[in-house]
C-alpha cells in the first residue's frame, strides 16, 4: 500500500519532508502460505510479468517475488520541437526482486529483514549528440533492511532499524560508456513510544545517516548526519493535539532545528477545525551539488533551503 502525509513533516522525518512524504509499504506474508502472480501486456510492446509466494508459516511471515517489465516506449525528446535529438524509440527495461521475513520471539519480541533489488536498462534522448546518437543508462538500485521491534515495558515500544541503500549508474553514448555515479547511504534508527496515558504517547527518536558518493566526474565526496527527535500526540474529549521537535548535524552545513505544533477540534463526527505552525529543512543533495550526467546543472555552493508554514 501507498500512504501520502500531506503537508510540513520536516520535524518528524528530517530533510526534503517540507511538502510532504509518501510511504511506499511492500508486501508481507500473511495467510496461509500460497502462490500468486500477475500478467498484463499494453500498447508500445509493454509487457509486466510478476510471481511471487508468501505467507505464515507458525510464528515466522515470509514473502518472495520477482517482477519483469518492458516496453518499447517512445521519442524522450519529441524530434518536432528538438531536430537534433534522435527520433527512435526509447524503452526500458526493468527487473527487481523482493524478499521480506519476519520471526516473532513470543508477544513481545519480533525480528526481521527486508530486501530489495532492481535492475534497469534506459534508454534516452540529448539534444547536443547529434540525431543518430544511441545513449543508455544501466542502474541498479538495492535496499536492504534489518529490524527489531519490542515490547520493552507494557507502555513502552521499541524499534532499531539498520538499512542500506545503493544506487549504481553507468551511462553509454553509442556503445561507450561516458560516465559513472555511484552512491550508497547507511542509516541506524532507534524509535520508541511511550503511552503516558490512554490517550497521550511522548516518541523519542535518534538516527544516524553515512552518504558516500563515488563519481566519474568529481570524484568520492562523503555526509554524515545526525538526529534526534520528541514528540507528543494526545487529545482531550473534542480536542487534540501534536507537538514535534527535531535536531539534526551535518558534517557539511551544520545544524538545523525544525518543530510542528499542531491542534484540531472536532466540530462533529464527521467535520473537524485545524490549526498549525512548523518549520522545515531541505540540504542539497549529491545531486543538487554535484549533478549528474547526462542532464546535470550542480551547484557546489548551494546551502539548505528552509521554509516556515502556517
Amino acid at each position: 500500500r501507498v500512504e501520502i502525509v500531506r503537508g510540513n513533516v520536516s520535524s518528524l522525518y528530517g530533510s526534503g519532508a517540507m511538502g510532504g512524504v509518501v510511504q511506499v509499504f511492500t508486501r508481507r506474508g500473511t495467510g496461509a502460505p500460497a502462490p500468486y502472480g500477475e500478467a498484463s501486456f499494453g500498447s508500445r510492446d509493454t509487457t509486466r510479468l510478476l510471481a511471487g509466494y508468501g505467507g505464515e508459516f507458525g510464528d515466522t511471515r515470509l514473502n518472495v517475488s520477482a517482477l519483469r517489465l518492458d516496453t518499447r516506449g517512445f521519442s524522450a525528446i519529441d524530434p518536432r520541437f528538438a531536430p537534433d535529438a534522435n527520433p527512435d524509440r526509447d524503452g526500458n527495461r526493468n527487473e527487481s526482486m523482493s524478499a521480506s521475513i519476519a520471526q516473532r520471539l513470543g508477544r513481545n519480541h519480533e525480528l526481521g529483514a527486508r530486501l530489495r533489488r532492481t535492475r534497469a536498462k534506459v534508454n534516452y534522448d540529448d539534444t547536443f549528440s547529434g540525431p543518430a546518437s544511441v545513449q543508455r543508462a544501466d542502474q541498479d538500485l538495492g535496499m536492504a533492511q534489518l529490524y527489531w521491534d519490542a515490547q520493552i515495558l507494557e507502555r513502552w515500544k521499541s524499534r532499531l532499524t539498520a538499512a542500506e541503500g545503493t544506487d549504481y549508474r553507468t551511462d553509454y553514448l553509442n556503445g561507450a560508456r561516458s560516465s559513472a555515479s555511484n552512491t550508497r547511504g547507511r542509516q541506524l534508527i532507534w524509535d520508541n513510544e511511550v503511552r503516558i496515558a490512554p490517550s497521550h504517547v511522548l516518541s523519542l527518536a535518534a538516527d544516524r545517516l553515512e552518504q558516500a558518493l563515488d563519481s566519474s566526474e568529481v570524484g568520492q565526496r562523503k555526509r554524515d548526519v545526525d538526529g534526534a527527535r520528541l514528540g507528543y500526540l494526545g487529545r482531550l474529549g473534542a480536542h487534540s493535539l501534536q507537538a514535534n521537535v527535531r535536531s539534526e548535524k551535518y558534517s557539511d552545513f551544520g545544524r538545523a532545528e525544525t518543530h510542528f505544533l499542531g491542534y484540531g477540534f472536532d466540530l462533529t463526527e464527521a467535520w473537524r477545525l485545524t490549526a498549525s505552525t512548523g518549520t522545515a529543512f531541505r540540504a542539497p543533495t549529491f545531486a543538487d551539488l554535484f549533478g549528474f550526467p547526462p542532464f546535470s546543472f550542480p551547484n557546489p555552493a548551494l546551502r539548505p533551503e528552509r521554509s516556515r508554514t502556517r
